[in-house]
This record gives structure tokens, C-alpha cells and sequence, in this order.
């Protein structure tokens, strides 16, 4: 069995845990009761965080006031991380959760019109984001779209960080080709 040297990123996540449960606690004293009977946790248990969806302390921590939301968004992108050394500190993730998300670029390839049955790519550069929406559909993991345009259509794009978001719509106008009568 190799041996792996201890890293900085080892107690990341112990210390966010720390962090979220005193700020927790300090915001609503009543989640106290959840802990006070349990002598191995802070306030989460290990069911917690195999089910953070359906568990009703995060539920309870989130709807706290102060930046517990914001904190309980943290925990999932800790629970999402795979591999340690993907882990970052709480305090950048919390930097980046709260800037706002900027839309620096949203067009379409064709510019403003375009034939029928014409494939276009609309195409975007964002910053500051933790998602991103086309028109409802999740494209967070891609920088472009082909789409095939029929008819004059707006195309939105949602740009999301932790509880901001910005958007920006672009309408393409489709028109027939012309027909040459003989």
C-alpha cells in the first residue's frame, strides 16, 4: 500500500464543516438541538452528506439567515468533488459564489437573419458563472450550440453564480428563399 503524503487539502473540508455549522448555529440557535444529543458530529451526520438533497438539517441550514444558503451551495460542490486535489478552500469558493455573473459575448453565427433549415452555432463567452442555461436547457459544460432555425426565434441565455444571474437574448429572423417563377 503506498503512502500518501498529508496535504493542505486535507482539512478543507473539515474546516468548511466547522465554519457552516458555527455560522449555522450563531444564526438560528434552535438548530443547536439537532447536535446537542449527538456527541460524534457537529451537526452533520454521515447520512447528511450521502443525502444532501433529502436531509432535513441542510434543508434546516439553508433556509437560515446570513450566507448559510450560500455556505449549504459550498457543501454541494464539496460533496461533488471526487479527487482531494480538486478540492479548493471554502473562502475562494465563496469569493467566486458571490461575484456577479457577467455575459461578455451571446451571438449567433449568422448574424440577425437566416434561410430556413439553416444550421446557425450561437456562441458565448461568460465569467463568473455555477451554471449556464439556453433557453432552459443546461449548457453549463459547453461554450456553443448548433441549432437548425425554421422560423424567427429569441434565444436566451441564463447566466447563474450561487443566487445571481444575468441573461441576454438574441432573435433570429428566418425567412423562405425566394422562389424565381418561370
Amino acid at each position: 500500500q503506498a503512502f500518501a503524503f498529508p496535504s493542505v487539502k486535507d482539512d478543507y473540508f473539515a474546516e468548511f464543516i466547522v465554519y457552516l455549522s458555527i455560522k449555522a448555529i450563531a444564526n438560528d440557535l434552535s438548530i443547536w438541538s439537532i447536535a446537542k444529543d449527538n456527541d460524534q458530529t457537529l451537526l452533520l451526520i454521515a447520512n447528511d452528506y450521502q443525502n444532501s438533497g433529502h436531509s432535513t438539517t441542510i434543508s434546516k441550514i439553508r433556509q437560515t439567515r446570513g450566507e448559510c444558503e450560500l455556505l449549504c451551495d459550498v457543501l454541494d460542490f464539496y460533496l461533488n468533488v471526487n479527487n482531494i486535489h480538486d478540492l479548493e478552500p471554502f473562502d475562494v469558493l465563496l469569493e467566486r459564489l458571490t461575484k456577479d455573473p457577467v455575459i461578455k459575448k451571446f451571438s449567433a453565427s449568422c448574424g440577425k437573419k437566416t434561410l430556413n433549415g439553416k444550421s446557425i452555432v450561437l456562441s458565448w463567452d461568460v465569467e463568473n458563472y455555477t451554471q449556464i442555461l439556453l433557453d432552459g436547457k443546461d449548457v453549463t459544460t459547453q461554450i456553443s450550440n448548433t441549432l437548425t432555425i425554421n422560423s424567427s426565434t429569441t434565444y436566451t441565455l441564463t447566466v447563474i453564480n450561487g443566487h445571481k444571474r444575468t441573461t441576454k437574448s438574441i432573435t433570429v429572423s428566418s425567412f423562405s428563399s425566394p422562389s424565381i417563377a418561370i
